[in-house]
């Protein structure tokens, strides 16, 4: 199963949270949610997250912030 989260659970909860734990910008981790947005849960869903590659995505493009996270080594 994808572990997947509505775009608005990504802006208004996630996105704040990440950004104060990690010290990444906030404006940073929506350009990659918004690039990494996928189609919709029904016909008239809403759009939705995959969680694992946004995650990926923010240890690959910030290693530093993640330095000593179990994932940094993972290729």
């Amino acid at each position: 199963m994808i572990p997947i989260i509505s775009k608005f659970t990504a802006e208004y909860s996630q996105i704040p949270r990440i950004s104060e734990r990690t010290r990444i910008p906030q404006s940073n981790i929506t350009a990659l949610v918004n690039q990494n947005e996928e189609g919709t849960f029904w016909i008239f869903g809403n759009a939705y997250v995959n969680v694992l590659k946004v995650n990926l995505l923010l240890v690959r493009t910030f290693p530093l912030r993640y330095e000593g996270f179990p994932l940094t080594g993972c290729h």
